[in-house]
């Protein structure tokens, strides 16, 4: 079975997508430690060519807890105002109604639980663009030892769920040589070769990459994300 393992990032690029559709099982690491800084809870999107953020606020003293510990602040105005800078950016997109699933599920979200907005939020858009649900698996229940670190715990996963494969992103594959991965388990060690490929970008002179996959969804629609991921 060929699994992957990523931390649940605020509505990820669509390299995270192309990683899932690769895996049997993907697991979602929810009780790695939360970083301001990460992808956890914001992403970019294009505004006149020039990449700019969109971010879930989180409740102070947050800094120093696991993602699905981290909380999202109490007062519900930063949805309306994200959806509608999200709007506001791409209403001209050809398809910008495709992404009011996903409005109407941030606006709907009653949860405080950051790991779990963007988990429900991964789920949706692989939904809709044929993913099965059924892959996914959180971290969090699983029973592993809390004091593995790094690539034992990975390792501890991936043997907890019956892996044969292990499909690692292009930025991992450094430091789980350095811990030598491939001495300490059985598991097969495979290299996620994941080259970027260019999609119009409406009202755009240059191709941007590495956007959250909002940007896909507006230009190419459901469908034609389904196909390019």
């Amino acid at each position: 079975m060929k699994c992957s393992i990523m931390q649940p990032h605020f509505l990820p690029w669509i390299g995270y997508f192309n990683l899932i559709s690769q895996s049997e099982k993907f697991i979602f690491l929810d009780d790695a430690q939360f970083s301001k800084n990460n992808w956890h809870n914001r992403n970019r999107i294009l505004n006149n060519n020039l990449p700019i953020w969109i971010s879930v606020p989180i409740k102070s003293g947050n800094l120093k807890k696991k993602i699905n510990e981290t909380k999202i602040v109490s007062d519900d105005r930063w949805k309306t105002k994200m959806i509608k800078k999200i709007f506001s950016i791409y209403k001209k997109h050809p398809f910008i109604n495709d992404l009011d699933l996903i409005f109407d599920y941030i606006e709907k979200f009653q949860n405080n639980s950051l790991s779990e907005l963007n988990i429900s939020l991964i789920e949706l858009i692989c939904k809709n663009i044929g993913i099965n649900k059924n892959r996914f698996i959180n971290s969090s229940k699983l029973i592993v030892d809390p004091k593995l670190k790094r690539t034992d715990k990975l390792i501890r996963i991936l043997e907890t769920v019956g892996a044969k494969i292990y499909i690692t992103p292009e930025g991992s594959l450094d430091y789980l040589k350095e811990d030598n991965f491939t001495k300490k388990t059985s598991i097969e060690l495979k290299e996620r070769d994941y080259i970027i490929k260019t999609y119009e970008q409406y009202n755009s002179n240059k191709f941007i990459e590495r956007l959250s996959i909002l940007d896909l969804i507006v230009n190419k629609g459901w469908k034609g994300s389904k196909q390019y991921i």
